[in-house]
């Protein structure tokens, strides 16, 4: 990809996380107007916690830079420790 490109799905994904708080947020203020206090605090964390993993695994995905396994070396000159 591109830089162009992963910087705009960059931009869509923090968008599109912003719209979900803002779900998250309309659907805690109509729960809190029934009188349930004790659920707005639920949905609201869940759905801001659930919103930023989500948005981390995302952006992980656009930038696609993941760790290289580790090579074993084998050195000829320094053999490894038998233990006797």
């Amino acid at each position: 990809m591109s830089d162009r490109t992963k910087a705009t799905l960059f931009i869509l994904s923090v968008l599109l996380a912003v719209g979900l708080l803002y779900a998250i947020d309309a659907m805690a203020c109509n729960i809190s107007c029934s009188g349930s206090e004790a659920g707005v605090v639920v949905i609201i964390i869940g759905g801001a916690v659930v919103t930023v993993f989500l948005l981390i695994i995302v952006i992980r995905a656009i930038i696609g830079k993941k760790k290289a396994p580790k090579k074993m070396e084998i050195n000829p000159d320094n053999p490894a420790k038998t233990g006797s």
